[in-house]
């Protein structure tokens, strides 16, 4: 709202972040954020918008962190708010969401810990 505008029409030149309109006096629309309200909004949980200005979130969708919801779930942990600690996954990593092991090519199980059988392969033996 400090951005000269034109004194003829009141158009502004540049809108403060979370801003637009000729006269800078629309917040953005639900989902969009920033300069000239351009940046789609993140992984912010489902019918919650982020911040009009930074893009912030007030809670992420499950697997989801970080203040704008941009980064998985950090290893070990999973689900909503990543709150939940996986079970361990020898050769393999926890997926962020559903918190089960994905296996390494050549490695099965629920927990990685199982080599393929003779003639198997790949990812989860599948090959």
């Amino acid at each position: 709202d400090s951005q000269p505008c034109s004194a003829s029409d009141g158009a502004c030149a540049a809108c403060e972040p979370g801003w637009n309109g000729t006269r800078c006096d629309r917040a953005c629309p639900l989902g969009f954020y920033g300069d000239g309200c351009k940046e789609k909004c993140p992984r912010c949980r489902t019918d919650e918008s982020c911040h009009p200005e930074s893009g912030k979130c007030g809670k992420c969708e499950p697997g989801w962190s970080g203040p704008r919801c941009e980064q998985p779930c950090a290893d070990g942990t999973y689900g909503d708010a990543c709150r939940f600690l996986c079970s361990p996954c020898y050769r393999g990593n926890c997926h962020h969401l559903t918190g089960r092991c994905v296996c390494q090519p050549g490695f099965q199980g629920e927990s990685c810990n199982s080599s393929c059988s003779a003639l198997q392969f790949g990812l989860n033996c599948s090959s």
